[in-house]
């Protein structure tokens, strides 16, 4: 049975479930709350906080809006919303957003190497200067140079700063350590890479070795099979991330657009997910969705993420309580009723709900 009523100024839903003789609601065109708290946490809920001095913002017709607490919503006087127009020839599959160049997905140097009785060795090159065959070492803490390089590059040791103990096959040496300004290996060039002084022997054709103080910037691959080194830059990975938060915020727009809860929404909600897994206003936006279509198990799922990247945010706790009233598990969603008015006192509705289940 389905029963329509005023919430708040929205429309809300009535299920009522017999077997657990309680009616679960929620909002079918519910407005998204944000607002950052004092300790500089950014929220997002389907309830505006109960602080009123903090500044909040309510998001309507796909844009953000200032929001007064107890401003009545059929009142709010928007203005005029930009049309976004979405172009597809197959609404099912083709989402028309951009996706990240593969470049920059990638963010991989993929160089040859070279095998010396077991050692990999690469060719680096030191402060622009000069190139010279070093051994890769993951196990070494620090970048090692040798004394004909630091001879021939003129630098000195960094002043006040205590040598290191290396081990060595000999055991462990004390070695004084330089600022190397810069470390190329192949096109990728890295700024102030602190290295180790350590003589190799002198009739050996390696000049140094490339330990953490270097390799920690990078995720690195060794293919033994194409006798191949493939390192992916940090810095890129990062970019990526971001590019890939960026796509996912119009993923999350295009999804407003798109038929309330049908299924292409669903996927846009899901691909915004994938492509950013700390994006909460996908996760609010899907989860909504699975409550409406009393989709327990799929509810829980989506609000149980949001705990884990907010797990003080009182509305994810709620929704978790409503979905364990889908599953007929009175008892668990009893537990985060209490668990979200612990977080908010001031939640209408946990407290609405907590109410009901311990009725006899």
């Amino acid at each position: 049975m389905k029963i329509l009523l005023k919430c708040k100024g929205v429309i809300c839903v009535l299920f009522c479930a017999v077997s657990v003789a309680l009616c679960v609601p929620f909002g079918a065109t519910a407005d998204i709350y944000r607002w950052t708290d004092r300790a500089g946490k950014i929220h997002y809920a389907t309830n505006p906080p109960s602080d009123s001095s903090i500044s909040i913002e309510v998001k309507r017709n796909n844009r953000w809006y200032p929001y007064s607490p107890g401003e009545n919503d059929a009142q709010h006087d928007e203005p005029s919303s930009p049309t976004i127009t979405y172009t597809t020839s197959n609404p099912g599959t083709d989402l028309s957003i951009p996706t990240p160049s593969a470049q920059i997905i990638s963010g991989e140097i993929i160089l040859p190497y070279k095998q010396v009785n077991g050692a990999i060795i690469v060719d680096v090159k030191i402060n622009d200067q000069i190139t010279r065959p070093f051994i890769l070492d993951t196990g070494a803490s620090y970048t090692i140079i040798s004394p004909r390089m630091v001879k021939e590059l003129y630098l000195k040791p960094v002043l006040l700063q205590e040598d290191v103990m290396l081990q060595t096959a000999n055991g462990q040496i004390k070695a004084p350590l330089v600022n190397l300004q810069t470390v190329q290996i192949g096109t990728s060039k890295t700024k102030n890479v602190t290295a180790a002084i350590h003589e190799f022997d002198t009739s050996s054709t390696v000049f140094g070795l490339l330990g953490l103080s270097f390799l920690n910037r990078f995720q690195l691959t060794v293919d033994a099979e194409h006798r191949r080194i493939i390192l992916k830059d940090a810095s890129a990975r990062f970019r990526t991330n971001e590019q890939n938060c960026l796509i996912a915020k119009d993923y999350v727009r295009k999804g407003l657009t798109l038929e309330e809860r049908s299924e292409q929404q669903i996927a846009v909600y899901q691909k915004a997910i994938a492509l950013c897994p700390d994006f909460l206003e996908a996760y609010y936006r899907l989860g909504e969705i699975y409550l409406y279509k009393q989709d327990g198990e799929e509810a829980l799922k989506i609000h149980q993420k949001i705990v884990e990247l907010q797990p003080d945010e009182a509305e994810a706790y709620f929704r978790i309580g409503i979905a364990y009233l889908l599953l007929r598990n009175r008892k668990d969603a009893e537990t985060f009723f209490q668990k979200a008015l612990q977080l908010d006192p001031a939640h209408q509705q946990a407290a609405e709900y907590l109410q009901r289940i311990k009725k006899p």
